[in-house]
């Protein structure tokens, strides 16, 4: 549904819910609906539904439910950001570690330098992603 207002001669604006495909297709049936009618009957279903305790407990259930899903995904992208900083560090050092045994080069300072930018970017991104924090929702008690 979208949401189109048009001015009124006498001052006042009509508003109205129209068909998406109305809109861009030109082949949807439905005629537009008043949006007092419509947001009236929304709320009342909303009322109607968040009365009972048990679905806003439901609703709560899902959204922790995702909540854990998108914390298991977090993690998993954190570990897979350590194993490669681990890597990268690894080639540092054996990097450095061959510049001080057989001396500079050139091609092992550029590997080195692109190392180093490697390694500071995954630190930001793990800086990124340790501060974000999800919580679950805590479940209503009664006197909510």
């Amino acid at each position: 549904m979208n949401g189109k207002t048009t001015k009124q001669p006498y001052g006042d604006d009509y508003r109205q819910y129209t068909c998406v495909t109305a809109k861009n297709k030109k082949t949807c049936d439905l005629k537009p609906i008043p949006a007092n009618i419509a947001e009236k009957t929304i709320i009342k279903k909303l009322e109607l539904f968040f009365s009972e305790p048990q679905n806003l407990i439901n609703l709560i259930n899902s959204a922790n439910a995702n909540i854990s899903k998108q914390k298991e995904h977090l993690e998993e992208e954190r570990a897979s950001y350590a194993s490669e900083l681990a890597s990268v560090r690894k080639g540092i050092s054996n990097a450095a570690n061959f510049i001080v045994q057989h001396g500079h080069s050139a091609a092992i300072s550029k590997k080195l330098g692109a190392l180093e930018e490697q390694e500071t970017a995954i630190l930001k991104k793990l800086s990124e992603l340790n501060t974000q924090n999800i919580s679950p929702i805590p479940p209503p008690t009664i006197d909510q």
